[in-house]
C-alpha cells in the first residue's frame, strides 16, 4: 500500500507565523497596558514561558513517538498492511480525548 505519486504542497512561507506573532504580541501589550489581569509583569511571563516549555516539551515527545511510528510502520510490507489502517483509524480520534 505504498504511494507513488508525488504530492507537491504550496505554501506561503511564514504568513502564519507572522500572523501568529502579531496577535500574541498585540495580545500581550493589551494585557499588560489595560491590565486585564492581577499578576504583575513578573508573574505573568514566568507564568507564560512555564506554559510554552510545557507544550515545547508536549510538542517534542509527539514528534519522537510520530517518528518512530513511521519508521516501524514503513520497515516493511506486512508491517505497513497491519499497521496502517490502524494509525489511519486512530487519526479519527480528537487527540484530548486520547
Amino acid at each position: 500500500m505504498r504511494y507513488t505519486h508525488n504530492i507537491k504542497i504550496v505554501h506561503k512561507k511564514g504568513q502564519a507565523l507572522k500572523i501568529s506573532l502579531v496577535f500574541t504580541i498585540f495580545l500581550l501589550l493589551l494585557i499588560l497596558y489595560l491590565g486585564f489581569t492581577t499578576l504583575n509583569a513578573q508573574e505573568f511571563f514566568v507564568g507564560f514561558f512555564a506554559s510554552l516549555m510545557r507544550v515545547l516539551t508536549a510538542y517534542v515527545f509527539s514528534l519522537i513517538i510520530a517518528a518512530s511510528l513511521a519508521l516501524v510502520v514503513t520497515s516493511s510490507e506486512k508491517i505497513e498492511s497491519i499497521g496502517l489502517p490502524l494509525l489511519d483509524a486512530l487519526q479519527s480520534f480528537p487527540s484530548f480525548a486520547i
